[in-house]
């Protein structure tokens, strides 16, 4: 039986060693972008196949980047659901190595994977008539896709996985509640080899409205304002009130988000809306969960912390039933269903926006104008901010290795 690698020590997992290579000639296709067929058939390259969780990816990232002479090229489309790397090895002179990388059904694909089942991954066959381009590296990668954005790359190639990466131990996919029961699960073997760290993610609009209710009410700084990125002036939510905005019921609106008063002066608990200026409020209240799909790694850690959920008769996060877009209102609770890291990503983009962003948060349901929004995230995402969406702290403190080594972060897996 294969084991499954749970986590995300690529590195050692995957690829070994570091030995110094000379730079070889880049085959180009007719878009100037590596030609990856012409490099596939070269003499000595490395190809592995990983797939699992999305929240691993930025790993893989830095694997392949730490494990690469020179530029690292990066395939992928919109949908950021399944990508192609592409780099001259630094592990064995004179040779290329191709990684592919299937995020597409998170860790529940891992498990499945891990027993047998092939994975389909980008066909690098087509990569020059989908017109894919290449830009500026940056962080060691330049990232390639089609020119034409709604341009999707076919997801059509079938291999087994070297290497199948899962948030979690793969018994918690023989349960319905987290997209089971999946053959295997209960008897596939799990090594621990490094722990995954998640946050909440809120969009922009609705991190400066809680930094405005939080100085309000005392529990941040008067010295901090809205938009204030200082580790001090990170707004915090309680465990119980992310349960409450997350499971069904409960929180439905920003209104019944009540807030504990630290100000002596002013007793009162506030909601979250009514401390906000008039034109700071979003037009639809109700609340938006940018989430995932059954079968996420990422979404059964967060059920499992903040909602018991090892359980099966506990009252999930969200049940796989209520799995779909749902349509916005003032007083319902919006679910937004993703089947990767990155979908969730332009989930909280968009809604800050009020806006379609990627190819997943497209149509009916997106709202036309802004929507305060939250989500459940690895917390590399977003490591510069430069995307519409920031990590809050739960119960005080931020998602830092330091506070989960400590005990005082709990969003956290092995």
């Amino acid at each position: 039986m294969k084991k499954i690698i749970l986590a995300t020590a690529v590195t050692a997992a995957i690829f070994a060693g570091q030995a110094n290579a000379a730079a070889l000639t880049l085959p180009v296709d007719a878009n100037g972008a590596p030609d990856v067929p012409a490099i596939i058939a070269t003499a000595g390259t490395t190809v592995a196949y990983i797939t699992g969780s999305s929240a691993a990816t930025p790993f893989i990232d830095l694997a392949v980047v730490n494990d690469a002479v020179g530029t690292v090229y990066k395939f992928g489309d919109a949908d950021k659901n399944a990508w192609t790397y592409v780099a001259e090895s630094n592990l064995t002179a004179g040779t290329w190595m191709v990684v592919q990388k299937r995020d597409k059904g998170g860790s529940k694909t891992a498990i499945t994977s891990a027993n047998g089942t092939q994975t389909q991954y980008n066909d690098w066959a087509t990569f020059t008539s989908k017109g894919v381009t290449c830009g500026t590296a940056a962080g060691g990668i330049s990232k390639c896709a089609p020119a034409v954005t709604t341009t999707k790359l076919d997801l059509t190639q079938n291999a087994s996985s070297d290497a199948a990466l899962s948030d979690v131990d793969s018994n918690q996919f023989a349960l319905a509640l987290h997209g089971g029961p999946v053959a295997n699960a209960t008897t596939t073997l799990n090594t621990a080899i490094a722990t995954q760290i998640f946050g909440f993610a809120v969009n922009l609009k609705l991190r400066n409205a809680l930094q405005v209710a939080e100085i309000a009410s005392g529990t941040l700084a008067n010295t901090c304002t809205a938009g204030d990125e200082t580790e001090a002036c990170i707004p915090t939510l309680t465990t119980e009130q992310l349960s409450s905005i997350f499971t069904t019921g409960r929180v439905l609106n920003w209104s019944q988000l009540k807030l504990v008063n630290s100000n002596p002066a002013n007793s009162a608990q506030n909601s979250l809306l009514s401390v906000q200026a008039a034109g700071d409020k979003p037009s639809g209240t109700g609340v938006h969960i940018c989430s995932r799909t059954a079968g996420s790694g990422t979404l059964v850690t967060a059920n499992i912390k903040f909602a018991g959920a090892c359980n099966p008769t506990s009252d999930a996060i969200q049940p796989p039933s209520g799995l779909t877009i749902a349509t916005d209102g003032n007083t319902t609770k919006s679910y937004h269903a993703m089947t990767s890291s990155g979908e969730v990503e332009d989930c909280l983009e968009g809604l800050n926006a009020g806006a379609a962003q990627g190819t997943a948060f497209t149509g009916a349901n997106v709202p036309a104008t802004p929507r305060w929004a939250i989500g459940i995230l690895g917390t590399e995402r977003n490591p510069t901010n430069v995307k519409n969406f920031r990590f809050i702290k739960i119960d005080g403190y931020s998602p830092s290795a330091k506070n989960v080594a400590e005990g005082k972060y709990k969003f956290w897996s092995e």
